[in-house]
Formats: C-alpha cells, structure tokens, sequence
C-alpha cells in the first residue's frame, strides 16, 4: 500500500474516532492524543468539590492548560453553553492553576466547523484576560 493510501486510511480512520467521540469519550480521546504527542502531558479528574479546577489536562513544563468540550452524541451543539463553560472554566483556572501562560479550549466539532459565538468570545476572553494579567 502507497503511502497516499495509508495516509488517506489513517485520516479517515481519525475522522471517525472524532465522529463517534462524545461527552467523555472525547476528552478521554483528547488526553490519549495529548499524552502520545505532548511530553509531559497529564490528564487531571475531577477530585471531590474541588473538581478539575477548570483544567482537563496540562503541561507543567509550558504551565500550558486545556479545557476539552465535546457535547453528549444525542445532544446538539450548543454555542452559548461552550462559551459559558469557557469562561467559568477559565475563570477557575486562573484561581487553582494560577501558573497559566498558555490556555486552550478544545471543542469537538465534528468537523462542522466552530460556531462563530465561541470563536468571538474566546478571541474576547483572550484579550481582557491578557490584558487584565499585565
């Protein structure tokens, strides 16, 4: 088999893992990926009231942190939802993991692409946080 062919299996096999991912089986796909491609990577689990802290996984090495949303497969896309999430979660972030430099907010699409109110709050969110940290 070439290796245009292998590559085209690979990515297809990819797009489905992402297509049949949901709720928690998306961040568990997500921390997969991350602990095979980021060295240093570690998957965080809610603990008691505390929770996650509003971080789903992270490299202490970058103080790097991800937030991973993937709705429910039965459930549709709820923008307002993930922007809130976003901001809460960052909000809680900054609070427990208060060595944040990097911050990323990981949305499972499905390939549909990201709805424009997440994008906008994000690059929002990304320049009064910047801001206000100065």
């Amino acid at each position: 088999m070439s290796s245009a062919h292998k590559d085209f299996w690979y990515r297809t096999l990819f797009k489905l893992r992402i297509y049949e991912a949901s709720g928690t089986g998306f961040q568990s796909l997500f921390n997969s990926l991350m602990q095979y491609s980021m060295q240093g990577f570690q998957s965080v689990s809610p603990w008691g009231n505390w929770g996650d802290g509003g971080n789903d996984g992270w490299c202490q090495s970058e103080n790097r942190y991800f937030q991973v949303y993937g709705q429910g497969a039965t459930t549709k896309s709820n923008p307002v939802q993930a922007v809130t999430k976003a901001v809460v979660d960052f909000d809680k972030l900054k609070v427990k993991w208060p060595s944040v430099e990097r911050y990323h907010f990981v949305y499972n699409d499905r390939y549909g692409g990201i709805p424009a109110p997440i994008g906008g709050i994000l690059q929002d969110l990304g320049i009064l946080k910047t801001d206000s940290c100065r």
